[in-house]
């Protein structure tokens, strides 16, 4: 799958958005939460709120989902601010966040480009110094919030999955236009004789819980 730079995410407080020069901490850990862009085209039931995680679709591959329920935080894997976001499944292993690129598309909604997760496939991404803001492509584009019938087990499930809609493209008239907010988290320690390591986290400024 081609990927691209990826990630977006503005400061959000827990109903409505906040200023982008609100910083309330930095930390390593970060959950990314979801804000409704324009409160118009919110789903039913809302999806303000919801937070990012993934749902495992084969060995080292997941899609991107919005759930209610807690993540396993996330952090900045890298040396600068240009990086990967991860989310470790400790004993098992780490899995980057990725976005379809502008002509990859998913397979059973052939307009939409999905966002996932795989082992070392992580898409680079930009993180301006002292912003708690992930960066998207250079040519801009948002994310969208889609209920989509997804395979697993080999039986048709749905689920709130989350797509990327490039500068060019329409958010579709069923989805949410949403943003991804960085919420600080505590990044948990790796249990001991992992073959990955945090060496290279470092702190990002976010929105505290």
């Amino acid at each position: 799958m081609q990927l691209n730079t990826f990630f977006t995410a503005t400061l959000l407080g827990l109903t409505t958005a906040l200023p982008t020069s609100r910083t309330t901490g930095s930390s390593k850990g970060f959950r990314l939460r979801v804000n409704v862009t324009d409160t118009t085209r919110d789903l039913t039931p809302s999806v303000q709120n919801l937070y990012l995680s993934s749902l495992r679709t084969g060995a080292g591959t997941a899609i991107s989902t919005l759930t209610a329920s807690t993540p396993t935080p996330s952090y900045l894997n890298g040396t600068a601010y240009h990086t990967t976001v991860v989310q470790d499944i400790p004993n098992v292993y780490p899995l980057s966040l990725a976005v379809a690129g502008p002509s990859d598309y998913d397979i059973f909604y052939p307009a939409e480009h999905p966002v996932g997760a795989a082992v070392n496939g992580g898409t680079e991404l930009f993180l301006r110094p002292g912003e708690p803001i992930l960066f998207p492509l250079d040519e801009g584009g948002v994310y969208a919030a889609c209920e989509r019938d997804v395979v697993l087990g080999g039986q048709k499930t749905s689920v709130l999955a989350a797509r990327y809609v490039y500068g060019d493209e329409s958010v579709p008239a069923d989805c949410a236009p949403v943003e991804f907010v960085v919420e600080c988290a505590v990044l948990p320690d790796l249990p001991e004789g992992s073959s990955w390591n945090h060496d290279f986290a470092f702190e990002v400024p976010c929105v505290r819980a």
